[in-house]
């Protein structure tokens, strides 16, 4: 009896010891696959990295062989010409992309009769080219664009041949580089011809839309002091922050109540010059009418004031002035 219980006994251990055999070893298995796992997302992570790496060094590289260039959109005011700021600039930048060069720059213009500021553009950009050397190139959409105003197309030339630069047209699909040859001087001189031709031209069909718009009623300048030119529309609204103050100057003047230490007063007060103040009294604008060429016409913009306190403002500003 006693030997059967202890085999019995030995046989009990030992499927005890080959449980916790198995045990061990499937707990071992797990770790051994844990730690693989592990290894393996850190290899993925560390080839993630890698490839993140190399398609930086590829950019830089891209960016480091492409050459610099700054773009030049314009637009007119009249739709003499035909493509928008927008489409301009979109197109530039593709041609600048597929053309392996890196667009630093994108100067915008919007030119017209009383538009300063967007004729100055041009002077600004060539400004930053000068202070920027590394910049080798200057994109148009169309040579039409660059050519339509000719001192500009002046100052592009004589800048480009100065300093070695090359001229880039999107639409036309052209580089133009301007050479100091003879040659090139004398092709220079002819696409300026050109250019003086296109812009005598432009400026006598603006001459005439701008009268065709007087006729019709609008303003073709920039809208006084308490309106506003709306490029949508190509009206002229009522700029409503401006436009109270301006009736009540006109309500003040037509009581007649009027000296020329009051008239400065007010004028501090409105935060207006009083020259300036003067040429707002005077303008016939604010009661509907206005003048251009020397001729009156009846405009189609909202008036401010009526008619009659308009003379009566101008009665009582003649006693002072």
């Amino acid at each position: 009896m006693v030997t059967k219980t202890k085999e019995v006994k030995s046989s009990r251990e030992v499927k005890y010891l080959k449980r916790e055999e198995k045990k061990m070893i499937k707990k071992n298995n797990e770790v051994k696959s844990s730690k693989e796992r592990q290894n393996l997302i850190q290899k993925k992570g560390e080839n993630k990295m890698l490839q993140n790496l190399t398609e930086e060094l590829k950019m830089n590289n891209f960016i480091k062989k492409a050459e610099q260039a700054v773009g030049y959109c314009k637009a007119s005011s009249y739709g003499t010409i035909k493509y928008s700021l927008e489409f301009q600039e979109k197109e530039i930048l593709k041609y600048s992309k597929a053309n392996n060069l890196q667009l630093t720059k994108s100067y915008k213009c919007i030119e017209s009769s009383w538009n300063i500021k967007g004729r100055e553009k041009i002077i600004d950009m060539l400004k930053y080219i000068t202070k920027h050397p590394e910049i080798k190139h200057i994109i148009f959409y169309s040579e039409e664009i660059m050519n339509s105003n000719l001192l500009d197309t002046q100052r592009i030339y004589d800048f480009v041949r100065q300093n070695n630069k090359t001229i880039h047209f999107v639409k036309d699909k052209m580089k133009c580089i301007v050479s100091p040859s003879p040659e090139g001087l004398a092709l220079t001189d002819l696409d300026i011809a050109v250019a003086k031709k296109i812009s005598n031209d432009t400026s006598k069909k603006t001459k005439i839309g701008m009268l065709e718009k007087a006729k019709y009623g609008i303003l073709p300048l920039k809208a006084p002091l308490g309106y506003i030119n709306n490029p949508r529309t190509r009206m002229i609204d009522i700029n409503n922050k401006i436009a109270q103050k301006i009736k009540e100057i006109f309500e003040i003047l037509s009581k007649g109540k009027m000296t020329k230490e009051k008239f400065i007063k007010l004028s501090i007060k409105v935060g207006i010059n009083p020259r300036k103040l003067i040429n707002i009294i005077q303008n016939p604008f604010y009661f509907g009418k206005f003048f251009y060429k020397r001729k009156i016409y009846q405009g189609k913009h909202i008036p401010l004031i009526r008619e009659s306190m308009w003379h009566k403002a101008n009665m009582t500003l003649s006693k002072i002035i």
